[in-house]
């Protein structure tokens, strides 16, 4: 491995190159001896802080409160698509997990952050708005927690089951002073809590996502819910239907959204 050019592209004013560097330093963790990976562990320290450092403008304008909403809508829209999510992911201080990743529990999946036309999307479609909430089942680093809370100014809170997960969108979230909330939980045993809105990115599969769709019937009970998830069986989940797409939202390959 060039470490060299990896520590010169992790550093380039070129998002699309901080971006690759950032995945070859994943795609080589899983190989890498002991050695490689202390190099790799601190390369990604020094990634993160040249991120940090990138941002800093921006991100000191989200937390003043002067950069939200509309207008930090218009800025991310104005990032290449091909690069967005990593240009997201740094000025939120997400762009990083573990490269040491507990391996999941069956029927767990391991963290994959949504994309952002799919929050964006998600965020549309539900009409999320400051006077309503958002629960993300296997929140992650809290990709769309803080972009929930940010774009719409709605009151956002992530359940997330691996603590080290926790801790870094805990992290992010005070680094940008915004008023969200993240809990370590398990999905199946954790408060849910009244939402409006609960958004899966496909956290879990098989008995794990039958549990947790059956607590969340019980909280369609008492109140009108909206789910974001990948396309349920509605014949099992009869108290599910699929909501009607809003006039020249944007679309998602795979994001439904499901309303009780």
């Amino acid at each position: 491995m060039d470490w060299e050019e990896l520590e010169r592209l992790a550093e380039r004013d070129d998002v699309h190159d901080r971006a690759f560097a950032n995945g070859v330093r994943r795609l080589a963790w899983a190989a890498a001896g002991p050695e490689a990976r202390t190099r790799l562990s601190a390369l990604e320290v020094q990634a993160r802080r040249f991120a940090l450092a990138t941002h800093a403008g921006v991100r000191a304008a989200i937390a003043a409160g002067t950069l939200r909403g509309d207008a930090l809508r218009a800025r991310i829209e104005e990032v290449d698509p091909a690069a967005r999510d990593h240009w997201i992911e740094e000025l939120l201080d997400v762009v990083d997990p573990p490269l040491a990743e507990a391996s999941p529990a069956r029927e767990m999946i391991a963290y994959v952050p949504s994309a952002i036309d799919d929050v964006l999307f998600a965020l549309d479609a539900t009409g999320l708005g400051p006077a309503s909430s958002l629960v993300d089942l296997g929140a992650g680093m809290g990709k769309v927690v803080l972009l929930a809370s940010l774009l719409t100014g709605a009151a956002a809170r992530g359940i997330e089951i691996d603590p080290e997960l926790v801790t870094r969108a805990r992290r992010a979230a005070q680094g940008l002073g915004l008023p969200v909330r993240f809990d370590t939980g398990d999905a199946r045993t954790a408060e849910l809590g009244a939402a409006d809105v609960y958004y899966l990115f496909v956290p879990f599969t098989g008995e794990v996502l039958a549990t947790v769709l059956a607590r969340l019937e019980h909280v369609a009970r008492t109140r009108p819910i909206r789910v974001c998830a990948s396309a349920l069986d509605l014949e099992r989940w009869p108290w599910l239907r699929r909501a009607p797409p809003l006039d020249g939202a944007r679309q998602s390959a795979w994001l439904v959204v499901h309303e009780s």
